[in-house]
């Protein structure tokens, strides 16, 4: 299992990131599909996501009891983001973690939820197999790679239910500067 960073190619101006020795894949336009030439399973992390070593040992070995099976933490994003596609007008901090309802809609998920149906990268456990196949299906498709994407068809492919590691408390940085003081 590897740990890797993905950076974008091009990092908007003013972003707060991190900045570590983690090997970074170069992500163009949301498009991951760099993830496949990792070469094996992967914990990976977005660029603007920090975690402690005990969380990331934690989360590691979580996903070494399951390793065919994707993994997420929670992660919060936060009103104001500037994630693509997410929540700008928000007025609370939202998980990026959602489960289908009976009815066919979704909904976010809670810490009462176990595992969750739909899920971004900010931190995530990929099975190499799968990242290879789902990046397999886009080339032939003619899709982008992106994290909502490839959550669908795991959903589908891998595994209906995703787990959650509640245990682990990564910090999303992307959030405007805090007018909370």
């Amino acid at each position: 299992m590897r740990l890797v960073r993905s950076w974008p190619a091009t990092p908007p101006a003013g972003h707060a990131h991190i900045i570590d020795d983690v090997p970074r894949v170069t992500v163009v336009d949301y498009d991951y599909s760099a993830l496949a030439d990792v070469g094996d399973d992967m914990v990976h992390l977005d660029w603007d996501v920090a975690v402690s070593p005990e969380d990331l040992m934690t989360f590691a070995a979580m996903a070494r009891a399951h390793p065919h099976v994707p993994l997420v933490a929670p992660v919060w994003e936060y009103p104001g983001s500037l994630n693509r596609g997410g929540p700008r007008d928000m007025d609370r901090p939202a998980l990026m973690l959602r489960r289908y309802t009976e009815g066919g809609m979704m909904r976010e998920c809670t810490p009462d939820d176990r595992t969750c149906h739909l899920f971004g990268f900010s931190m995530v456990y990929l099975p190499i197999a799968s990242v290879r196949e789902f990046a397999k299906e886009c080339a032939a498709e003619g899709w982008m790679f992106d994290d909502i994407g490839f959550a669908g068809w795991s959903y589908n492919h891998v595994a209906t239910a995703v787990p959650i590691c509640w245990d682990v408390t990564p910090v999303h940085l992307n959030y405007p500067p805090p007018a909370l003081l």
